[in-house]
C-alpha cells in the first residue's frame, strides 16, 4: 500500500482476471477473514442472476 493508501494488482493477476484500467473495482472486507477484490460488473451479474457459468 503506497503513501496514498493506493495498491498494485500484480500485472499478472490483472491478466487472469482480465482487470483492465478503467475498470471499476468493489473491496469487499471482513475483519475476521481478510479482504476480496470483485470487478463491479461481475459482482452486478451475480446479484442479477445473470451470472456466467
Amino acid at each position: 500500500v503506497g503513501e496514498k493508501g493506493q495498491i498494485v494488482i500484480p500485472a499478472k493477476a490483472r491478466k487472469i482476471f482480465d482487470i483492465q484500467p478503467g475498470d471499476n473495482l468493489i473491496i469487499l472486507g471482513d475483519e475476521s477473514q481478510g479482504i476480496a477484490i470483485i470487478k463491479e460488473k461481475r459482482l452486478v451479474e451475480i446479484l442479477s442472476g445473470k451470472e456466467n457459468k
